[in-house]
């Protein structure tokens, strides 16, 4: 039997569902760890709260939002303890509001002793250790299983994760549906994707698209509801103060926000981190949605429900590219049961045991990082 949407969907039309959602969650935290030459680690930590967190009427949310920025500008949130733990050689800090709330902070501090990122992280499920020898230096931050959730969290996320799972096992149903009609129908891609994605293009693309056809209309409503529906772990819903995918993470991500790390010599070897196209290493975040995302590719591609969200969450972006997306191979696996979805999003959500980096410390004799640190000289500290 082909899975059905879980009665807990709300039909919204997805063109409705894209103009009031917002992807983007309503705080983002980044720990960068910065190793300086010749010896010595800065930490910066920054929270961003989004300009739209908590001005939708959901009491709860705004609650939760007042209370991140009093503990933030009062320094009785967490990031504030655990650099005090460090008892740095030096300390700043900056914030930013926008419109009189607190929209952005940022807190920096300086040590020599490596053993000070087990006292940063010594709260969490991170567990750093430094090593080093001739020629090299290496940081491994292993993990252990995460015990932030309360009880409840923990209920809601199994209990949700099952009904998301039924969900996304139509979406891949209705994908293959399409997919076997554009196999036969290839000159029919730019009416069907262009109708999926139609709040994400520019006008002038919206005006030349043509009109999907009474056949494609049957095919593209089961797919539209199920990707309206799946997005919703992306909301916060009414009187909630977390979106699905905030209470995932707190469930099964070891690090306490997105760890970032920066290295003064060339990468010798590496484990469990993301290379970012700016030399950054990158803790990919462990949540529902980025399981999702590793999953790219797997069931159906090209994916629009993911593609769409990417090209929402690019701070830089301009209106949607079609063309490229029309431009990837096409292809749709057969449709995975419930069943096979939980299981490669859960094999996903297990984050690897180790986080390793070795890198060069060839050559670094001589630089004065540590001095434009510490002296705050450097714009991007």
């Amino acid at each position: 039997m082909p899975p059905r949407l879980p009665p807990f969907a709300r039909l919204l039309p997805l063109g409705l569902l894209l103009a009031v959602a917002c992807f983007e969650p309503p705080v983002t935290e980044t720990i960068e760890i910065r190793f300086l030459a010749p010896e010595g680690i800065g930490l910066t930590v920054s929270v961003s709260i989004a300009d739209s967190a908590g001005k939708d009427g959901n009491r709860a949310l705004e609650e939760r939002m007042d209370e991140t920025r009093r503990s933030l500008l009062e320094g009785r949130d967490d990031w504030s303890r655990r650099i005090a733990r460090l008892e740095p050689a030096l300390e700043r800090g900056s914030w930013e509001k926008h419109e009189g709330l607190l929209a952005r902070w940022v807190r920096s501090a300086a040590f020599e002793d490596p053993r000070g990122l087990s006292d940063f992280f010594a709260d969490t499920a991170i567990h750093p250790r430094v090593s080093e020898g001739e020629g090299w230096q290496e940081l491994a931050l292993g993990t252990s299983r995460p015990q932030r959730a309360t009880r409840e969290q923990q209920r809601v996320v199994d209990e949700r994760l099952e009904r998301w799972c039924e969900t996304l096992a139509a979406y891949y149903l209705a994908s293959a549906e399409l997919h076997a009609h554009l196999a036969k129908n290839p000159d029919r891609a730019r009416a069907c994707y262009g109708h999926i994605l139609e709040s994400s293009l520019s006008e002038e693309e919206k005006a030349a698209l043509p009109e999907p056809s009474e056949a494609e209309s049957a095919i593209l409503q089961p797919l539209e509801e199920a990707m309206g529906t799946a997005l919703e772990v992306l909301d916060v819903a009414a009187e909630e103060a977390y979106s699905l995918d905030e209470l995932s993470r707190i469930v099964f991500d070891p690090f306490p926000g997105t760890v970032v790390v920066r290295l003064p010599g060339p990468v010798l070897e590496a484990e469990g981190f993301a290379m970012g196209a700016d030399g950054r290493l990158v803790a990919p975040p462990t949540s529902l949605w980025t399981a999702l995302r590793s999953l790219d590719g797997r069931f159906v591609a090209p994916d629009p429900m993911l593609a769409m969200v990417a090209h929402s969450r690019d701070r830089e972006r301009g209106p949607f590219d079609l063309d490229r997306l029309l431009a990837r191979p096409r292809h749709a696996a057969a449709p995975p049961s419930a069943i096979d979805v939980g299981r490669a999003i859960r094999d996903a959500l297990a984050p690897a045991p180790v986080y390793r980096v070795r890198w060069s410390t060839a050559g670094l004799e001589g630089k004065d990082d540590v001095e434009e640190w510490l002296s705050g000289r450097r714009a991007d500290g």
